[in-house]
């Protein structure tokens, strides 16, 4: 469900009202190019269906031969390392049953490197919300 709050949309719970959204940068393991534009279509198509399937939604994806940047919207319930882990592991499942191994070694049946970025994105910036947090109270 959503709510309608000035001009955004908030999602909602049966005690909750929210707007999770993270940006998120995986890298390719040693940073090597292999994400051509056929690999990516699919890669992106794929992340958008586990996201589905973990109850979050990709609102934005792209990226280059070596990572990719997305925008992922999440319920509060949800952990993010282990949500951003799960959906490393079915890409990259994804990616290697559709196009086989990138690497050779003990590498072989791996993507993406070990970390990750992520960020929250929000409406305004932590100065204003500090200035916000500290006039609470006031006339």
């Amino acid at each position: 469900m959503s709510k309608l709050i000035g001009n955004q949309d908030f999602n909602t719970a049966s005690h909750s009202v929210y707007r999770l959204t993270y940006h998120v940068v995986w890298c390719v393991k040693l940073r090597r190019h292999i994400l051509s534009a056929e690999w990516r279509d699919f890669l992106f198509a794929s992340l958008c269906e586990s996201a589905e399937f973990v109850n979050c939604q990709i609102v934005e994806v792209n990226g280059e031969e070596n990572h990719i940047h997305f925008l992922l919207d999440t319920p509060p319930t949800v952990v993010l390392s282990e949500l951003i882990g799960k959906l490393k592991s079915k890409t990259a499942a994804a990616l290697l049953d559709r196009f086989g191994p990138f690497f050779y070694g003990k590498h072989e049946r791996t993507v993406w490197s070990s970390g990750f970025f992520v960020a929250s994105t929000g409406g305004v910036t932590l100065e204003v919300l500090k200035h916000y947090v500290e006039n609470q109270g006031r006339a």
